[in-house]
């Protein structure tokens, strides 16, 4: 089954290179935009390099299979890559989406081109909003979603930091449900994850872990756009600690009026918060990245998500509203 991630970030691009490392012989494409044109020309000439520190290869025992390991790096060869979906030759069996939130609905036609009739895509994006758009493009029954906490940094054209060892997590119906022919492309990229030793989870309720980061992410990606900083730094200030405290208990009160329940009791949202910024400390936060690069951030999908549930059930979330705004005026391609 050939396989195509769509996104050619930082994590599309570290997950193109896990299942090729899990599949030498497997036909695994990496598909990006125009913008992504030399970081996929430096990859075809030279390879992916994957870095990673020695706590993470600690912490990741396949390291020691791979040649190069031990210095660090990994070099991942033979990845096809497509600037857009007409170079990709072939239909693809399975489509994972890592693109940013605010290019589903444009690109979900392209993804629909390239997909073989009993094909699927699985979503693995931040925020609310991109499974149904997805479905609405491919069909309700060719869609379904992961959840991941897997950290990776874009350093320059063909190289990447595998920065964080985060949970990956499935639908427990997805890979036990009775739609054989789907679930067996759910399973199957189940096995290659857990074959290259990533921590993954099945769960019955997908929906609350997709709130339990889209919790965090609430605080923790406008907070370091805005102040330009890692996620730990939030921790050195007394005043950004408060505001991440008070944005994550803002969201996690609005699940709980939304009867969403939480992978963690609703008041732990703000120590979950504190959590996942200490044990990802140096990393650069996906909308700092991008209020850096000067593209368009994903505020639309996360405090703008939870703006819209908000509203819905007739209640306010000032904080989220706020950083919601300022995140939009720092950049004209706030969407």
């Amino acid at each position: 089954m050939a396989i195509a991630v769509f996104g050619a970030g930082a994590l599309g691009s570290l997950l193109a290179g896990l299942l090729r490392l899990s599949r030498p012989d497997g036909e695994i494409w990496l598909v990006g935009g125009e913008h992504s044109a030399a970081h996929l020309a430096a990859i075809e000439k030279e390879g992916l390099t994957i870095e990673f520190s020695p706590e993470l290869a600690a912490q990741w025992s396949p390291a020691a299979r791979f040649k190069s390991s031990v210095d660090g790096y990994i070099r991942v060869k033979g990845l096809r890559t497509a600037t857009g979906q007409a170079q990709v030759t072939g239909k693809i069996g399975l489509a994972i989406v890592a693109f940013k939130s605010y290019q589903t609905k444009k690109l979900a036609a392209q993804i629909a081109a390239c997909l073989d009739p009993g094909g699927m895509a699985i979503t693995l994006q931040n925020g609310l909003g991109n499974l149904e758009l997805l479905q609405a493009a491919l069909g309700p029954t060719r869609v379904t979603q992961v959840v991941t906490s897997l950290g990776a940094s874009l350093l320059e054209s063909g190289r990447i930091r595998f920065a964080g060892l985060g949970l990956t997590v499935f639908s427990r119906g997805e890979i036990y449900g009775l739609n054989k022919p789907r679930n067996y492309r759910v399973q199957e990229l189940f096995a290659q994850l857990e074959d290259i030793g990533l921590p993954l989870e099945k769960s019955e309720n997908l929906q609350s872990i997709l709130w339990g980061k889209l919790v965090v992410n609430t605080a923790i990606n406008p907070l370091t756009a805005l102040l330009n900083c890692s996620n730990g730094a939030l921790l050195e200030n007394p005043a950004s600690l408060d505001l991440l405290e008070r944005v994550a208990a803002e969201t996690a009160g609005i699940a709980r009026r939304a009867r969403i329940k939480l992978p963690y009791p609703y008041k732990d949202a703000p120590a979950q918060a504190r959590h996942i910024a200490e044990v990802t400390a140096a990393n650069t936060s996906s909308m700092l990245a991008d209020v850096r690069r000067g593209s368009p951030t994903e505020i639309e999908a996360i405090n703008g998500a939870v703006l819209r549930v908000a509203e819905s059930l007739g209640k306010d979330a000032p904080l989220n509203r706020t950083l919601y705004l300022l995140v939009k005026a720092l950049s004209t391609k706030a969407v």
